[in-house]
C-alpha cells in the first residue's frame, strides 16, 4: 500500500498504491511494539521508570502479590516473561482465548465489548511455562505489562505520554491514533495508526540513534541497549530462536548479527528497516505477508541508492 525510503531530512522515494494517499493513517500491527520500546527508552531517560531490573508491580500496585507483578521491565521487553501463552513459534496458538478475547478483540458478534487488558493481566490464571528471563516467547502479554508500568508511573494514557514525549519531538505532521480496549487502555501490541511519513520519522529516529530534526529525542544509550545482547540474553541472538532467522531485543527484530539493522515488524508484511551505519530507513506498509523475503535486498538497494545522492 505504501513504501518510503528516507535518510537524514530527505525522502528519496515515496509511493502509494490501492488508492492510498499521504494523508491516510496506516495500521501498525506489531510495529506498535517497537514504538512502545521507544516510549520505554524515553521514560527511563526522564525518570518515569527507574531501572530495567525493576518489577512491574513497583509501578502498578494492582499487581502486588499477583503472579505477573514480579516480572521485570527487561524480561517483558525481551518477550521473556515466561507466561504460559502461545502466540507465534511455539506450537498451537492459544493467544486469542487466553488474552485477546477478553483483553482487546472481544467476541466476533460484539467486538471490543467489555474488554479489559489490564484485568486479564492482573487475574492471570495460567501461570508460567518457563522461568522468567530464560527463553523467548512472543506474546501480547509482555508489552501490556510495560504499558501498565508507564501508565501507572505517569498517571497518563499511552497516547498522552506519546504525544508529549515523542510525537511532537519527532516533528510529526499528522495526528496518530491508538485503538483501545473497552476500559480505555491502548492496544500497545498492534494498534497504532499513523501516516506513512510519520512512520518514516519513527524509522529515522531509530536509524539515527535517537536524533532527528536537528535535536536529540532519546539518548543513544537506549539504542545501544536495543542493539546489543548481554551474556544472559543469548537466547535472543540470531539463529537461537527456533523457527526464526532473525534475532530480537526490546521489541526490535535483528536481521543482522551486529545489531546495525533494527526492524519494526508486524503481520501482513508491515516493516520498517533501519540502518545505524548509514542512517537510512525503509518503510513498507503492506496488506500481505507475501514478498517479505525480498525486503532485505530492497533495503540494501535503498541504502546504496541513498548513499549515491
Amino acid at each position: 500500500m505504501g513504501m518510503l525510503v528516507a535518510r537524514a531530512d530527505s525522502i528519496y522515494f515515496e509511493n502509494y498504491e490501492f488508492e492510498r494517499s499521504e494523508s491516510m493513517r496506516f495500521y501498525s500491527k506489531s510495529m506498535a511494539k517497537s514504538v512502545l520500546s521507544l516510549l520505554t527508552g524515553f521514560a527511563l531517560e526522564h525518570g518515569v521508570l527507574s531501572n530495567l531490573e525493576d518489577t512491574i508491580d513497583k509501578y502498578d500496585a494492582r499487581l502486588k502479590g499477583k503472579p505477573l507483578g514480579a516480572i521485570t521491565i527487561r524480561q517483558a521487553l525481551n518477550m521473556s516473561s515466561g507466561v504460559d501463552i502461545c502466540h507465534w513459534l511455539c506450537g498451537a496458538p492459544n493467544n486469542f482465548e487466553r488474552f485477546e478475547l477478553h483483553g482487546f478483540l472481544g467476541h466476533p458478534k460484539h467486538r471490543g465489548k467489555n474488554t479489559d487488558q489490564d484485568a486479564v493481566i492482573i487475574n492471570w490464571p495460567y501461570g508460567f511455562k518457563s522461568q522468567p528471563g530464560t527463553s523467548f516467547n512472543y506474546s501480547h502479554v509482555d508489552p501490556q505489562l510495560i504499558s501498565m508500568a508507564i501508565r501507572a508511573a505517569t498517571k497518563m494514557s499511552i497516547a498522552q505520554f506519546m504525544e508529549r514525549g515523542l510525537w511532537k519531538e519527532i516533528g510529526a505532521e499528522a495526528d496518530a491514533v491508538w485503538l483501545t480496549d473497552a476500559a480505555g487502555a491502548e492496544d500497545v501490541s498492534s494498534s497504532l495508526l499513523a501516516c506513512m511519513r510519520d512512520w518514516g520519522r519513527l524509522g529515522l529516529l531509530v536509524a539515527q540513534n535517537g536524533f532527528i530534526g536537528g535535536r536529540r529525542v532519546i539518548s543513544d544509550s537506549w539504542f545501544h541497549e536495543c542493539r546489543t545482547l548481554r551474556t544472559d540474553e543469548g537466547f535472543l541472538r540470531k539463529g537461537k530462536i527456533a523457527g526464526y532467522d532473525q534475532g530480537y531485543k526490546f521489541y526490535f527484530h535483528h536481521p543482522r548479527d551486529d545489531g546495525a539493522w533494527l526492524r519494526f515488524g508486524g503481520d501482513l508484511g508491515q516493516s520498517i528497516y533501519t540502518d545505524s551505519k548509514s542512517g537510512t530507513c525503509l518503510v513498507i506498509l503492506s496488506a500481505s505477508n507475501r514478498g517479505g523475503q525480498d525486503y532485505r535486498g530492497l533495503f540494501e538497494t535503498s541504502i546504496s541508492t541513498a548513499s549515491r545522492k
